[in-house]
């Protein structure tokens, strides 16, 4: 129990420590704000006006990677707000060609709110269950602002040429992936408009086991995700195997896959990062 005590207290003191020089670096800022802003001016530079292989050259490199393949924005709350922001994305430009290309609206559903992975307080935060309300409006919108069918304030059925992927994870089913693409005043047993495909995504053993400081009991190395479209996806695409694991694309198995281990992901502390101001 004292050892307990005494890491509580050595978190609380270390936190204190990063608020008081998060507060010194805003405080410097605030006093010297061209030099914040000639720092950022400096990253946004393109890299070849940078020495090859120095360490702004770098810098820059990812800032210009991720400017032109990422967009972050903060979720809007309305239906309209969500068909605006994704109508006036880099991606209004693209469109798919059945049997030939698809454009894949992604929605990880363990990817929403906060995070219970590496950098965060065990037992802290309890399991994130995400309001099917704010899910409906979230991929509706994407949805009907993508041209699907729209009815009223929802969208059963991707437009042609999109692809909608949905990844239940690993302590969720298909049924909750499929109730988005049922009217919300539907019955349950209601069949989709849309077509729909399971996918039995599977982790292996060891990789699963490694993420893990203790092995108690039972654990699962496989994931549930949903395909859905307007077509069936065997119109959609062209079959063939994949690169780098056994099978084919038109299975409803995938893998075996690696998961990443914690020292290999991205991510922060508790701590809000300075660059999310930037």
């Amino acid at each position: 129990m004292k050892e307990q005590v005494n890491q509580f207290l050595a978190t609380l003191k270390d936190e204190e420590v990063e608020v008081k020089a998060l507060a010194a670096g805003a405080a410097a800022n605030a006093a010297d704000p061209d030099h914040a802003e000639d720092e950022l001016q400096e990253v946004r530079k393109p890299p070849s006006q940078h020495s090859e292989g120095s360490e702004k050259y770098w810098k820059a490199v990812g800032n210009q990677t991720v400017r032109t393949y990422c967009s972050l924005h903060v979720q809007p709350k309305t239906l309209d707000g969500i068909i605006s922001l994704v109508s006036q994305s880099g991606l209004k430009d693209f469109q798919g060609e059945g049997g030939v290309s698809c454009v894949l609206t992604h929605l990880d559903l363990d990817a929403l709110g906060e995070s219970m992975g590496p950098g965060q307080r065990p037992l802290l935060r309890k399991r994130f269950v995400p309001d099917q309300s704010a899910l409906r409006i979230l991929l509706h919108g994407s949805m009907i602002a993508r041209n699907g069918q729209r009815k009223g304030d929802e969208c059963m059925v991707p437009s042609e040429g999109e692809l909608v992927f949905v990844h239940c994870g690993m302590e969720r089913s298909s049924k909750e992936a499929e109730a988005l693409f049922r009217p919300a005043a539907a019955r349950k047993d209601q069949a989709i408009e849309a077509e729909m495909k399971d996918v039995l995504l599977i982790f292996s053993d060891t990789s699963i086991r490694d993420r893990k400081q203790r092995v108690r009991g039972a654990y699962t190395s496989r994931s549930t995700a949903c395909l859905f479209s307007g077509a069936p996806v065997s119109t959609m695409v062209p079959e063939k195997p994949y690169t780098d694991f056994s099978g084919h694309n038109f299975g409803d198995v995938f893998g075996t896959i690696s998961a990443m281990q914690a020292a290999d992901l991205w991510h922060l502390t508790r701590t809000p990062a300075e660059f999310f101001s930037q």
